[in-house]
């Protein structure tokens, strides 16, 4: 975790290369709360060199850092974390991306999400038959949807939604009405809010 983000590059290409081949898990996590408006706004961006590439790595946590993912090997990656501002966001389709590397996720976590693009367009999905777990936090319930819509996970049995504002239900009568996750076995819906008469509403779009 830092908090004096203009010394973490340096720090980072220099550990990296040190710790070698067996580096399975990576957490990082930028905070200032004296530069927290900075932080929305731009954001701090972590490009891995040459000198610096990632080895396959198992875990993954980015908090309010924007990553060059080029330079991350994520194909034995099981389990990947991203929380953060707008500026550290990738696009959808940079998302969609990255998740299309992720052949062996099995615990996939988003929160706070604020996508910079919408560049949705001829998108191919990623096939993660061997995501387990999904949570998603603190987002509108349209962005959710565009989310989801960026990956497929037949297998699924844990889904956490969190804190979707925005028309909840939008998001919940797409779920079922769709059979996004056929085979989710644990459901918890947190902080999420219906109006009067939406059951009723629920019940007859299903």
């Amino acid at each position: 975790r830092f908090d004096r983000w203009e010394n973490v590059t340096s720090v980072v290409e220099s550990l990296v290369p040190l710790l070698g081949p067996q580096l399975r898990n990576f957490d990082i996590s930028y905070h200032n709360p004296r530069d927290e408006l900075t932080a929305i706004l731009v954001g701090p961006f972590l490009k891995f060199g040459a000198n610096a590439t990632l080895p396959p790595l198992r875990r993954l946590v980015v908090e309010k850092v924007a990553c060059d993912w080029d330079y991350i090997n994520l194909e034995q990656l099981t389990s990947l974390e991203l929380r953060g501002s707008v500026a550290n966001w990738p696009s959808v389709s940079q998302l969609a991306s990255v998740l299309r590397s992720c052949t062996h996720l099995r615990t996939l976590s988003l929160a706070d999400i604020q996508l910079p693009g919408w560049d949705i367009e001829d998108i191919r999905p990623a096939q993660l038959d061997r995501l387990d777990e999904f949570s998603l936090r603190n987002c509108s319930a349209h962005i959710a949807t565009e989310i989801i819509s960026q990956f497929q996970a037949p297998n699924l049995r844990g889904l956490v939604l969190s804190c979707i504002d925005d028309n909840e239900l939008l998001l919940v009568v797409w779920l079922t009405s769709t059979k996004r996750f056929p085979r989710v076995q644990d459901l918890a819906l947190l902080e999420i809010h219906f109006e009067a008469g939406d059951v009723d509403e629920l019940n007859d779009e299903s």
